[in-house]
């Protein structure tokens, strides 16, 4: 592989980066290091273009998996090497979500569609922490952490992380209980297999004598006793997009507005710096994942609405590879080739009909518009929905308003209530009855056997069945 070398010292990696942190009884770090010696790292050539950057990704995923006897849970957040992880014997898919990673919706899309495709599994993985700002305006990360002791599940101490706290905040630590149960419901209802999550335990009790619950807590026992009687939950996905093999990584922004205008420009894929000609390629499939996934930014308001966010169209997209099989495929009703030149459509004529080209972002979008609701049993005008079904054969429709919360460590969650919105609902057939209100009870107007309206609260959702 072509590169440059790291330039570090062995020596000064053993001596001044390692001398403040925990180390083993030898003396080598317990963290960052996890594979490799120092030595190994500043022997390292590092890749400069996209083609050794996935090179290089691909040889330390190998390694790791080959070390751990292929027994890797995948925690990814930016960067989505999915199908990599696939490719080399990964058996489930597990992204991390939370209020630091954008784009929950995007991330749920390829780790359903590439399980789906592979018959494997999925879930997630939420973490609860939050970057905050202090008094000062200093940056810092804290928790929703309730224990008495101060202890947590990471060993973390005040000393160890200097202008970070873990251990104080207690309710307005972390990210919010309201985000908290929507993603809890957004991972049940689209299908996931499993559900995980970081700091769970030391942020679900006062202490660890009488296990009192605390509002995280609280929060995941109600989500667990709902949970419990839904099997089988299946989301309703007759879309793909259908991502070149080149674009080997589906990348999450670290902030929704580095990527949330279509025709935004970065200039880099996976820190890599572009070329003119490959910053137009990559930014590209970009804005097709900026149609689908991403939040209105003229609506947004709030500091969690980036996580899952209020998007253009409803939860109906999977993401696949383009060499995904003839069976797999057939699966959709309809396929978005993101490849601007259209060689995916070209490539499979006999599939011409059910193709929809990617290459003008408008005439995309007024395509969707027509055809989305051709293909779903149900259409919701704004906000964020998804259809399921469960094992009973029962049909539910989710709305999530992710917009609207404002959360500080100082002042909690403070709700903007302009951010309610109201939208209008429409069946093929069946009633539509209230499931599962969150924080506020829904108002539910019904116009006629198809027509419904419904006023959804700032950073709530609903679930209805149908």
């Amino acid at each position: 592989m072509t590169g440059k070398k790291s330039g570090f010292d062995p020596a000064e990696l053993r001596g001044k980066l390692l001398s403040k942190n925990a180390v083993t009884a030898d003396g080598e770090r317990l963290v960052s290091f996890s594979q490799g010696t120092p030595e190994y790292y500043a022997n390292l050539t590092y890749a400069e273009t996209v083609k050794d950057f996935i090179e290089e990704i691909r040889a330390l995923f190998a390694w790791r998996m080959e070390g751990t006897a292929n027994n890797i849970l995948p925690v990814d957040s930016y960067f989505l090497f999915t199908k990599m992880q696939d490719e080399l014997g990964m058996r489930t898919f597990m992204p991390e979500v939370g209020c630091q990673i954008p784009l929950m919706r995007q991330a749920v899309a390829l780790a359903r569609g590439t399980a789906r495709a592979k018959g494997k599994t999925w879930g997630t993985y939420y973490e609860c922490w939050r970057a905050d700002r202090n008094e000062e305006g200093n940056i810092r990360y804290c928790m929703p952490c309730f224990t008495e002791d101060g202890f947590n599940e990471w060993y973390l101490t005040q000393d160890l992380h200097g202008n970070d706290d873990y251990t104080t905040h207690g309710e307005n630590g972390g990210s919010s209980r309201l985000l908290q149960e929507r993603l809890y419901f957004h991972t049940l209802m689209s299908g996931a297999d499993y559900f995980g999550e970081e700091w769970g335990f030391r942020c679900s009790y006062y202490d660890t004598k009488d296990y009192v619950l605390t509002p995280y807590g609280k929060v995941k026992k109600e989500f667990i006793d709902t949970a419990a009687g839904i099997h089988g939950i299946e989301a309703k996905t007759p879309i793909a997009l259908v991502l070149p093999l080149d674009y080997a990584c589906v990348e999450i922004p670290e902030t929704f507005d580095e990527r949330c205008y279509i025709g935004t420009r970065r200039g880099k894929y996976m820190s890599v710096k572009l070329t003119e000609a490959e910053s137009e390629y990559y930014g590209h499939i970009e804005d097709l994942l900026t149609l689908l996934f991403n939040r209105v930014p003229e609506e947004a308001f709030g500091n969690e609405g980036h996580v899952l966010a209020n998007g253009r169209f409803g939860d109906v997209f999977d993401i696949v590879y383009e060499d995904a099989t003839d069976e797999q495929l057939a699966k959709y009703d309809y396929l978005i080739d993101a490849t601007a030149d259209g060689r995916f459509a070209k490539a499979n004529p006999a599939m011409a009909q059910k193709i929809l080209s990617g290459a003008d972002i408008g005439k995309l979008t007024n395509e969707l518009d027509r055809v989305i609701p051709e293909v779903m049993p149900v259409y919701v005008d704004g906000l964020h929905w998804l259809v399921s079904t469960d094992d009973k054969g029962r049909r539910f429709l989710t709305v999530f308003n992710n917009e609207g919360n404002m959360r500080t460590s100082a002042k909690g969650d403070v709700i903007n209530r302009a951010c309610d919105k109201r939208v209008k609902i429409t069946l093929k057939n069946g009633a539509l009855e209230v499931f599962k209100n969150a924080r506020e009870d829904i108002h539910l107007e019904k116009v006629d056997d198809k027509t419904y309206y419904a006023t959804v609260s700032a950073a709530d959702f609903v679930v209805f069945t149908f």
